[in-house]
């Protein structure tokens, strides 16, 4: 039997998979008694199920230390170690009362400890690679170090999991592994609490009720673990998660959660929307937009919220639209107004010009989409690219400039130049003057 098993516990073939048999154990009184046509029926049951497929996982090694320390080491200490403790600590205003339940505990005293010294503990080589797990931790005082949570593949080298510093009240507090994103493709055999002292002896740290459980992480609260009792022994069948924490392609690439069935729930936006895409959250999405164009679903329904608005390219790898030509906007939302309006006028929206015009046009679909110039004084044109001519009014009383007409009426206007090129006849800069004969 595992040096880690539960004490008392029951035989690890009833404890180890097909977990099918650990459901069967822990729903007979006596599961050294199963009769051989249970445990087929057991089986059989399990394996017939097609709609619930055995994604069962078990807590492979729970230990309080209310016997002993559980065959944990603390080989990697310089000169300190984790002792087990039971009741209040020696020192005042740090350290715990009494454990989190039962009687003991493991504890780090810090009266005696040198500044930023280092204590360890260690848990021995379990037998699956660890799926999840949790603890109790105290960590009261006014001068509390750094407790770090280290995992490793072969006990020698160890990679930081996460950690834990400061004062946390006179209190015993939960640490889960599916809080952290902890994944079962790292292949963890071993755990390691690494704790560094503060600077004074108000820095003790107490560690309890340590649970490691094969198989999947990342569980939702409704889903945790839900541990039997038989003969003084505490196992577990905890039912198959939402959320794996492993298996999922390329670990989603660090911008997702992975989820059953090893599939990638990638990260949104503030506002919802998908940041990152593709089955391993490899590529990033772009900026949406009404459609320019797209296939009608309804009456007034032809434009969807798309990527790029259907105007221009996505960039997987910048996340931005490569738009196409005459469209602009980090979605291509809006048209570009002809050739930048030539630096003699400002570019905007139909809604923007329609408040020029002391009018309204708000709600129709391209209301901020298809844009146009507004021109400087002296310019005309889409663009702005005409210069305009002096004018005035018709000295005979014609259509002059009231009427829109340049050069008073008189002439034609070069818009190169803004000059006016008058008929015969008139002449003048507006061609306001008339020739008379003699």
């Amino acid at each position: 039997m595992s040096p880690l098993a539960p004490h008392n516990a029951v035989p690890e073939y009833l404890l180890r998979p097909p977990h099918s048999a650990v459901l069967c154990a822990v729903r007979n009184p006596r599961p050294l008694q199963l009769s051989i046509l249970a445990l087929v029926a057991c089986f059989l049951g399990t394996a017939a199920d097609k709609d619930n497929p055995d994604t069962s996982t078990y807590v492979m090694h729970r230990c309080g230390f209310e016997s002993d320390n559980c065959g944990y080491s603390t080989p990697d200490s310089t000169s300190n170690a984790f002792n087990r403790n039971s009741g209040a600590t020696p020192s005042s205003y740090t350290g715990p009362s009494a454990a989190y339940e039962g009687s003991y505990y493991m504890h780090v005293e810090a009266t005696g400890l040198a500044a930023a010294a280092t204590v360890d503990m260690k848990t021995a080589r379990m037998d699956e690679a660890i799926g999840s797990f949790s603890f109790y931790y105290h960590m009261y005082g006014t001068d509390i170090g750094t407790l770090k949570i280290q995992y490793s593949t072969d006990g020698s080298s160890w990679t930081t999991f996460s950690s834990i510093s400061g004062n946390k009240g006179d209190t015993w507090n939960y640490y889960d592994s599916e809080n952290h994103y902890w994944y079962y493709s790292y292949g963890a055999m071993y755990l390691r609490w690494y704790y560094t002292n503060g600077n004074s002896d108000q820095g003790d740290l107490a560690i309890d009720t340590i649970e490691v459980s094969s198989g999947y992480s990342n569980m939702w609260e409704s889903q945790r673990a839900t541990v039997y009792n038989d003969a003084g022994t505490s196992y577990a069948k905890i039912e198959g998660p939402e959320t794996l924490g492993g298996s999922c392609p390329n670990l989603c690439s660090g911008h997702g959660d992975c989820y059953r069935n090893a599939k990638c729930n990638c990260f949104a936006r503030p506002n919802g929307e998908p940041a990152w895409t593709a089955p391993d959250c490899s590529l990033r999405t772009c900026p949406k937009g009404a459609a320019w164009v797209a296939v009608a679903t309804a009456a007034n329904e032809a434009h969807p919220v798309v990527e790029c608005s259907n105007k221009g390219f996505c960039n997987r790898k910048l996340g931005t639209c490569e738009c196409f030509d005459n469209y602009d906007g980090v979605a291509c939302e809006r048209t570009v107004c002809p050739n930048d309006c030539n630096q003699n006028g400002i570019c905007y929206t139909q809604k923007m010009l329609a408040e020029e015009a002391s009018k309204t046009y708000a709600t129709p679909w391209d209301a901020q989409k298809t844009t146009g110039c507004v021109c400087d004084a002296g310019y005309r044109g889409p663009d702005c690219s005409l210069q305009e001519c002096p004018t005035g009014p018709d000295l005979m009383m014609g259509d002059g400039n009231e009427k829109g007409r340049d050069c008073s009426g008189r002439g034609l206007c070069d818009y190169k130049s803004g000059l006016c090129k008058c008929f015969t006849g008139y002449h003048g800069e507006r061609c306001q003057n008339q020739v008379i004969l003699s």
